[in-house]
């Protein structure tokens, strides 16, 4: 960890931070093998990005995008990665100064947003490009830290084309007024999880009111679907209240599910991931959800990026 400053100065104890918390975010990125550390690398690499936006230079702070990108793109955040990784690329590629061991790390990293947010062709081009930025590395180091990176990028299966369709990334994104034919069956099969179909079933008029408020700037429900190859195969509704014991409004995940047939493949975890990010950038403090204590499988993933902490839940139909 970087040496504590010996002032008192904001602009110190900035760099500090941001440095220590690039540090950090680095480490667990190129580590990772599982979800265990993955709250806070991702805590971690927004603070590097806040704190060198306050006090870094232009490099530092795209520096910053890039690490934000990387860590996006490891925990499947498609359409942030995606962001991310286009600002950083477009400030790198015009740079003349760009060192080699950098541009490489650019195009691996570009390479792995586009993966996961869809993006075939840019996968295609940036991997390609990584490949050769690395063997024009003229630092064997240099080229031993970026290839650690390159390794975690997932491989292209194909050169997209017209004539044929390449098995694309899942893509997270918030959902869209088209969607709404593939949404109702995994809605519905998340309703009869709980026991909400045929004589229990929801009324219509309330599925409709659901669907119309993501939908309605004023109201506070948003939802995002998980999508693979032009197919939905999962959802997640979540919405903002305000609470008594913080400033800040609450993120409550109220539903999530994840179609049968691709459990246990990473798209509940991208999803809840998606989750975490919007409330992070609207200024929630803390996101939480419910489920019942029969849900093994859930909650099996949902130890993983989140904490239990024994609180049951009571309620009464008025």
């Amino acid at each position: 960890m970087p040496q504590a400053p010996e002032d008192s100065k904001p602009d110190s104890w900035h760099r500090h931070f941001a440095a220590s918390a690039n540090n950090r975010a680095w480490q667990l990125a190129e580590d990772r093998v599982d979800a265990s550390h993955d709250a806070e690398l991702l805590d971690a690499s927004h603070a590097a990005a806040r704190h060198w936006q306050a006090v870094g230079t232009e490099l530092q702070q795209m520096r910053a995008r890039m690490l934000l990108a990387q860590v996006h793109a490891l925990l499947g955040l498609g359409p942030t990665a995606w962001v991310y990784a286009q600002d950083m690329q477009r400030y790198f590629l015009a740079s003349p100064d760009t060192p080699d061991w950098e541009l490489a790390f650019v195009h691996a990293i570009h390479a792995h947003a586009a993966a996961v947010s869809g993006h075939a062709q840019a996968h295609v081009e940036s991997y390609r490009a990584a490949q050769r930025a690395l063997e024009g590395i003229v630092d064997p180091q240099d080229r031993s830290v970026v290839d650690k990176t390159f390794r975690q990028v997932p491989v292209p299966r194909s050169r997209p084309s017209s004539e044929t369709s390449s098995h694309r990334a899942l893509t997270i994104r918030p959902i869209a007024h088209q969607d709404q034919a593939q949404w109702r069956p995994l809605w519905a099969g998340y309703n009869a999880f709980y026991g909400r179909e045929g004589p229990t079933a929801l009324p219509a008029e309330i599925t409709g009111a659901t669907w119309a408020r993501f939908f309605d700037p004023d109201e506070p429900v948003h939802a995002f679907v998980a999508e693979d190859d032009g197919q939905l195969v999962g959802l997640v509704h979540y919405l903002y209240h305000r609470s008594t014991s913080r400033l800040h409004d609450v993120c409550y995940l109220q539903d999530l599910f994840t179609d049968p047939a691709r459990r246990c493949q990473g798209v509940g975890r991208q999803l809840i991931h998606a989750v975490y990010e919007a409330a992070r950038h609207a200024g929630s403090s803390r996101v939480y959800w419910t489920t019942q204590v029969t849900n093994q499988p859930g909650r099996a993933l949902y130890d993983q990026v989140a904490q239990h902490h024994g609180f049951i839940t009571y309620s009464h139909e008025l």
